[in-house]
């Protein structure tokens, strides 16, 4: 997933929870206020990103959604990113599990293309987790196309 793929992805392209997005940030409604405060993280660190938009993966007839899509420009790669935000729900852990099940076997590796995020009523989401989850991403990246860091 490169640049082309990142610049042909439509912006908020979810049809299926148009009611749901109450929080604005920057000419996009959101679902939840982390949703808005990792959209606020990306544009300052002028990480190029779109939210829900429409994907296409290997081995369903169908697109996803995922939160958010980040592009790191300086590799030309584009990474997935979850923020699994209602882990208390059963039926919500049961999705997740579908979703991340759906990226796996599209050749999609957890932590290396699809990095994710959480919050639980006892343990609130902080933005370091996501700097470290985009820096280990980054080296990761890397690490994978053999270049000397």
């Amino acid at each position: 997933m490169d640049s082309a793929f990142f610049n042909s992805l439509k912006n908020d392209a979810d049809p299926f929870y148009p009611d749901n997005n109450k929080y604005f940030h920057n000419g996009i409604y959101y679902r939840s206020t982390n949703e808005v405060d990792i959209a606020r993280y990306y544009t300052e660190q002028e990480i190029p990103f779109k939210y829900e938009p429409e994907i296409w993966i290997k081995g369903l007839n169908y697109p996803i959604y995922p939160d958010f899509v980040f592009l790191i420009k300086e590799l030309d790669l584009c990474k997935i990113h979850e923020h699994f935000g209602m882990k208390n729900f059963a039926n919500y852990a049961q999705a997740l599990q579908v979703k991340c099940s759906n990226y796996s076997n599209a050749g999609l590796v957890m932590d290396f293309d699809v990095i994710n995020t959480y919050s639980f009523d006892s343990i609130p989401f902080d933005l370091r987790m996501l700097a470290t989850k985009i820096n280990h991403a980054v080296y990761d990246s890397l690490f994978a196309m053999d270049i000397p860091c």
